[in-house]
């Protein structure tokens, strides 16, 4: 082999490599624009939003900077139990309606690119023990990826555009309806 060969050879492994690098980058798993919240929101329009979209994570915004991130966990930790009394439910329906984002938000968030690889975004989320990173183009919040986006690339299904609400709660109706099959998921108890 020539050495003109040997550098083509190399320059189309690199081409290769870099076109496998490139559909990895979180950009192409992430939720772009993402629904958000201020940190003058209350926990109750908060908690709306939550279920409204199906969605675990907020990003909290002043203007168009990103100041934190506010989850479903956050929430539920202040939620009265299923078995609270009428007391403590009208309790927290005052009090949600008066507690702020600002007083429950996650402050010291955790950010990649747009063009952050996968694999390392993964890393991050597994090392602090989190659901999802904001994807920041300079200091502009353009997505949002979560562990289920991390799974897609894994997997390699990438999401074209977001599903409808109307359709996620159609399809979630249909599995509720619908029995696994039998003998299709199996336990081994050692």
């Amino acid at each position: 082999m020539d050495s003109g060969s040997y550098a083509r050879t190399m320059s189309e492994q690199q081409l290769q490599l870099s076109r496998k690098e490139r559909k990895m980058e979180v950009e192409r798993y992430m939720t772009p624009n993402p629904i958000t919240v201020q940190p003058e929101t209350s926990l109750r329009k908060t908690l709306e939003l939550l279920q409204t979209h199906q969605i675990r994570h907020l990003p909290v915004v002043r203007g168009k900077k990103l100041v934190g991130i506010v989850t479903d966990r956050d929430l539920r930790q202040l939620l009265p139990s299923p078995l609270a009394t009428p007391e403590e439910l009208e309790r927290f329906g005052s009090d949600g309606a008066r507690v702020k984002v600002r007083d429950i938000m996650t402050r010291r968030v955790f950010l990649v690119s747009p063009d952050t690889r996968t694999d390392k975004a993964a890393r991050l989320m597994v090392e602090h023990r989190i659901g999802c990173l904001p994807v920041l183009r300079g200091s502009t919040l353009v997505g949002i990826v979560t562990t289920v986006d991390l799974l897609r690339a894994i997997t390699g299904e990438v999401r074209s555009h977001p599903v409808p609400l109307e359709t996620r709660s159609r399809r979630r109706k249909v599995l509720e309806d619908r029995r696994a099959p039998r003998g299709e998921i199996r336990t081994v108890n050692r």
